[in-house]
């Protein structure tokens, strides 16, 4: 067993931060933590935050929760820290993420992936890849970096940022050559003479100098596009976590539109499966309480606000943008924080009350794809350990121990699975997919689009009340001379957070170009100190080609207990773009300089 689980509750007996616990019996923690929070929810039940990520992605364990804080009217979070900014612009265009199923990948002619690396972040979804590529298939990737993915395909090795114009390039040549599908684009979209003003002046020559690819490599792509009898556009969640990102993802997403595919002709997020999530979170319970956009967390707890906050299926001390201002919030004497986890995370060690939770091998549950259509039963591999609690128990107890006796806070597990299998008519009984342990779910109807005119929508009236303009536009992140720009992407050994307590490093590397190194007087292996006006970091420099100019590169992310001095998210804006909120991460500037002795 691992020596670090959490096995009890334990009790803040310390400063805050100070890594003083006593374990304690679950009747002792649930009724500090109830007398608190119910202080609070008695003065204002807006002044408990609830705050939650991807930490166990199950449906049941991810909705039930909702059930609780739906009840008793708290604050929320809204969820942008992954790819809200793709999601907000697909639907825009498509009214839906929901793409291609990507089974169909083997029997490619082409597949462009456009800023993802699946050989270290979906190897399943990778292992199609391959597939396709050893019946003749041609695979793009377009990426600043040379990933593992990149150098096993044809690489277009895109300038950071400038992904709109390079789509902007490529649709200017599908127009000016007479490569678009009439007919589609006649009966099945709104908005093509716009588009088609729009693209006007971005020919593939001018934007070259911009995307740092030759006219040539963008005539290229579009023409073979145009010319693949079955392709598939992989739009990937690296570059549209950043400043206007939501206009390069519709952009792009107006390609296979052109060519007469729409969203048969693309995959970004494949999410929505039929599950009754209005019945999992009890959403009839809820009147109406309010929910800030995560990225916000960490400077409105620095400024005062909220005076209770839960903490589950996530660890934001290692995960959230501006780490600094965050510790400064949850350092709060007058903030009462629980947190349920597996681990004494560093969220953890600013908290009053710690509870442990099950591992996702400890419950029972349903695990879904945003990816493929599979169903999985995750059945209890083993018992939970110690007195760890599923997140469905975890609030089932602490609604009695607040006196609150709804039924729907209260509902056993076999309810409801049966009721979330009932809500898709492929879905097997629960007995059923127990004993198979998996099933395939019901297909999208890919040719169905519910914007507000039922049209693909290249000039969209919703986007411009929202502020994100009837047409998508181009914008170039500067950058001073002396900064890089930061990317922090996900490493091939962990799950974000999750497995950096067994993966960190005292001194994470940072990959950078040669070039960039030399200007700075920085050596292969030498120590070095990232800063900007948020914070600093500890870093070991590793010099690759693989690297464009102009870039850093390091793995997100690391828990602040396990390194020197700082991690990427001592350095990430918790600013947000202007498509569905989403994060920035990859819009980080830095200076760097050697660290002396």
């Amino acid at each position: 067993m691992d020596p670090a689980r959490l096995l009890r509750p334990l009790l803040r007996s310390g400063p805050k931060g100070s890594g003083r616990f006593e374990a304690v019996s679950w009747d002792r923690a649930l009724a500090v933590a109830a007398d608190r929070v119910g202080e609070v929810l008695a003065h204002n039940p807006h002044d408990l935050l609830q705050f939650h990520s991807g930490g166990n992605m199950g449906v049941l364990n991810s909705h039930f929760p909702e059930r609780f804080f739906n009840c008793v009217g708290s604050s929320g979070v809204i969820e942008t820290i992954c790819n809200s900014a793709g999601m907000r612009a697909l639907e825009y265009v498509y009214g839906t993420c929901h793409g291609q199923d990507p089974e169909i990948i083997p029997d490619l002619d082409l597949l462009v992936t456009w800023g993802a690396n699946p050989a270290w972040t979906n190897p399943h979804g990778f292992a199609l890849v391959r597939k396709m590529q050893d019946k003749g298939g041609c695979h793009v990737v377009i990426d600043p970096v040379s990933t593992a993915t990149a150098q096993r395909a044809e690489h277009l090795a895109i300038n950071p940022g400038t992904d709109w114009y390079l789509a902007m390039g490529v649709i200017n040549l599908l127009i000016h050559d007479g490569l678009v599908d009439r007919e589609y684009v006649s009966t099945r979209t709104v908005g093509y003479d716009n588009l088609r003003d729009l693209a006007g002046p971005y020919t593939p020559e001018r934007v070259s100098c911009v995307t740092g690819l030759s006219a040539e490599q963008i005539a290229a792509l579009g023409r073979t596009l145009a010319e693949a009898p079955k392709f598939l556009i992989h739009i990937g969640w690296g570059f549209q976590r950043r400043l206007w990102a939501g206009h390069s993802v519709r952009a792009i997403s107006f390609i296979p539109a052109l060519l007469g595919k729409g969203r048969q002709g693309l995959i970004y997020s494949n999410n929505k499966y039929g599950f009754d999530t209005a019945y999992l979170e009890a959403t009839h319970l809820d009147s109406g309480r309010p929910r800030v956009n995560m990225m916000r967390v960490p400077k409105l707890l620095a400024d005062g606000h909220f005076r209770a906050l839960i903490s589950y299926n996530s660890n934001p001390m290692a995960s959230l943008a501006n780490l600094n201002a965050l510790k400064d919030g949850l350092g709060r004497e007058d903030l009462f924080t629980v947190v349920h986890d597996l681990y004494l995370t560093d969220t953890a060690l600013l908290a009053d009350v710690v509870l442990p939770a099950t591992h996702f091998l400890e419950s029972e549950d349903l695990r879904p794809s945003y990816y493929h259509r599979y169903l999985g039963f995750n059945a209890m591999a083993v018992p939970p350990l110690g007195e760890s609690v599923s997140n469905r128990d975890l609030f089932r107890m602490l609604s009695r121990a607040l006196g609150i006796s709804r039924p729907e806070l209260l509902e056993d597990d076999e309810a409801l699975l049966a009721v979330t299998l009932a809500g898709n008519r492929r879905i097997m009984e629960g007995d059923d997919l127990r004993r198979r342990g998996w099933t395939i779910l019901d297909e999208v109807d890919l040719d169905r689009v519910s914007t507000p005119s039922g049209k693909v929508e290249f000039c969209s009236q919703l986007a411009a009340r929202e502020g994100s303009g009837e047409m998508p536009s181009g914008h170039l992140e500067s950058r001073g001379d002396d900064e890089l720009k930061l990317l922090s992407p996900a490493h091939r050994d962990s799950l974000r957070s999750q497995e950096y307590r067994r993966l960190s490093q005292p001194k994470p590397q940072l990959m950078l170009n040669p070039t960039d190194a030399v200007r700075r007087d920085i050596a292969d292996g030498m120590p070095v100190q990232a800063r900007n006006s948020l914070g600093t970091a500890q870093f070991v420099a590793r010099l690759t080609g693989d690297v464009p100019r102009g870039i850093a590169l390091t793995y997100s992310s690391p828990w602040p207990q396990m390194v020197v001095d700082g991690t990427v998210n001592h350095l990430t804006s918790d600013l947000t773009g202007d498509h569905g909120g989403g994060s920035i991460y990859n819009s980080t500037l830095i200076r760097l300089a050697p660290l002396t002795p």
